[in-house]
C-alpha cells in the first residue's frame, strides 16, 4: 500500500494579518539555501538581504527569524523570490517549519521573535515582549511590566510595585498627601499631589 504524506500548504499556518497587504513582502531565498516549505522560518542574511531557513547557530544574521515563507521554493542552484510574512501576523507555531538545530522547545520559542518583539503562545502562557516592556497572560494572572513598573491583576486584586500611581493628574500612590486634616474623626481633603 502505498503511503501519501501531505506537505504544508501555503499559508496555512496564517491565523490572521494585517490589512492589505502590509503583513506581507516579496523575499528572495539565497542560493543554496535548498528546499524551502511553505511556513518555515526565515532568517535575512545581514551581507545579502536574501533570507534562508533560521539556524541558531549562524553568524550571518539569518539567525535572527526574520520572515516566514507563506509559499515553497526551491533555492538549491539558484535564487528564489517567495512571498513572506515580515510583520504583523498571528500565526500558528504548531505549522511552522525550523531548520534542524532548533531542536529545542525554547529554541523554537525564540522563534517567535520579529525585530524588539518576541511573543510565546504555549499551553497556559500568552505573552508579548516589545523591547523592556511586556504583558504577559495567565489562568491566574494578568501582568504588565514596563521598566521598573510591574502591574499585575489577579483573583487577589491589582498589584502595582515601582513608579508611582496618578489618577487625573493627581499621585494617589503611597506617598499622596492630603490637605486640610483635622485631628480626630473629621474626613480629610482631596490628595494635594
Amino acid at each position: 500500500m502505498t503511503v501519501l504524506v501531505e506537505t504544508r500548504h501555503p499559508g496555512e499556518f496564517i491565523l490572521s494579518e494585517a490589512n492589505g497587504q502590509r503583513s506581507r513582502e516579496a523575499i528572495t531565498i539565497a542560493s543554496g539555501a535548498g528546499i524551502i516549505a511553505a511556513g518555515t522560518v526565515l532568517g535575512k542574511i545581514t551581507a545579502t538581504g536574501k533570507y534562508v531557513a533560521s539556524a541558531v547557530g549562524a553568524s550571518d544574521g539569518s539567525q535572527t527569524p526574520a520572515a516566514i515563507a507563506i509559499y515553497g521554493a526551491d533555492a538549491s542552484s539558484a535564487d528564489a523570490p517567495v512571498s513572506a510574512i515580515v510583520r504583523d501576523a498571528e500565526v500558528n507555531g504548531n505549522c511552522l517549519t525550523y531548520h534542524a538545530d532548533r531542536d529545542q522547545p525554547a529554541e523554537k520559542a525564540a522563534a517567535n521573535t520579529y525585530g524588539n518583539v518576541t511573543a510565546t503562545i504555549k499551553d497556559g502562557l500568552c505573552e508579548v515582549v516589545v523591547g523592556a516592556a511586556s504583558l504577559k497572560l495567565t489562568s491566574a494572572a494578568v501582568t504588565i511590566k514596563v521598566g521598573g513598573v510591574n502591574v499585575e491583576v489577579s483573583g487577589a486584586g491589582v498589584a502595582i510595585t515601582g513608579g508611582k500611581v496618578t489618577h487625573d493628574g493627581k499621585n494617589i500612590g503611597s506617598t499622596h498627601l492630603h490637605g486640610g486634616v483635622v485631628p480626630g474623626g473629621g474626613l480629610t481633603d482631596v490628595p494635594a499631589n
